[in-house]
Parts: C-alpha cells; sequence; structure tokens
C-alpha cells in the first residue's frame, strides 16, 4: 500500500502484527481510502485513518467489504467508517451535522476538505466494495 512517493506500508507485516482480522479488512479498507480504480478522498490520506482504525478495534466495520452485495447493514457501517475513522465525525452526528461541524472549524472556508455528501459517499462504498470483490475473486 502506497503511503508516499516512494514508501509503501508491508500488508505481510500489518497482517503478521494485527492478526487474521485487521487482513480481512485491508482490500476494502485499501478500496474505500482510494487506489488505482477508486477515488481518494482529498487529503484524508490511508496511514492516519489506519492507525485510528486500529486503535478504535473498527476494522470490522468494512470486513464486509468485498462481498458480491452489500446488505443495508453492512453499507451503514461503511458509512460509519468514513464518517468517523477517515473524517472527524461523531458517533450522534449524521453527515449533515459532520460536514457543518467541520466547516464552522475552518480557518481557510472551502468544500474540498469537508466529508462529501451521504449520497456521494454511498456511491463511493458501492464502486469500493466491487473493487473489493474483484480483489478477493482473484485470491486462491
Amino acid at each position: 500500500m502506497k503511503i508516499e512517493k516512494n514508501r509503501y506500508l508491508d500488508i505481510g507485516d500489518i497482517c503478521k502484527t494485527y492478526g487474521e482480522e485487521i487482513c480481512d479488512a485491508l482490500s476494502g479498507y485499501h478500496s474505500v481510502t482510494g487506489c488505482d480504480t477508486t477515488s481518494y478522498p482529498y487529503k484524508v490520506g490511508k496511514v492516519k485513518p489506519l492507525k485510528k482504525m486500529i486503535t478504535q478495534g473498527k476494522f470490522n466495520l468494512l470486513a464486509p467489504l468485498g462481498k458480491q452485495r452489500l446488505s443495508q447493514q453492512d453499507a451503514e457501517n461503511v458509512l460509519s467508517f468514513i464518517q468517523t475513522i477517515m473524517y472527524p465525525g461523531k458517533q450522534d452526528e449524521d453527515f449533515v451535522e459532520t460536514t457543518i461541524r467541520m466547516y464552522e472549524q475552518q480557518k481557510n472556508k472551502s468544500s474540498l476538505t469537508l466529508l462529501p455528501d451521504k449520497h456521494s459517499t454511498e456511491e463511493h462504498v458501492k464502486r469500493s466494495n466491487l473493487q473489493a470483490y474483484i480483489w478477493k475473486q482473484c485470491l486462491p
């Protein structure tokens, strides 16, 4: 997983260190945080959400990514991951409340760094699920 211009994270080392549960979530994590075939959330990155996901034990929210069809609950879990792990949303907020709070906290007002609207994020989850599904079908 590329983290800088010429730096990569060793997925094997992550799996050895954190165990099988996190390995199951990594393909979904990679697709939802952006890869060659899914969009990258602006200025979110990969390392900070990964660390936050591990320390908060939230990798289970992404484990369903890669299924042929996501249930509504699985999709909601991925949306929750995006809102609370990738962005600074709170559990008791909806997407609009998180976006408003993020905007109010900005010194230089810009929509570029805000949480995308829920509909756009739902479409991103669908694309990420499809990509993770394709990858998982390639495994022996």
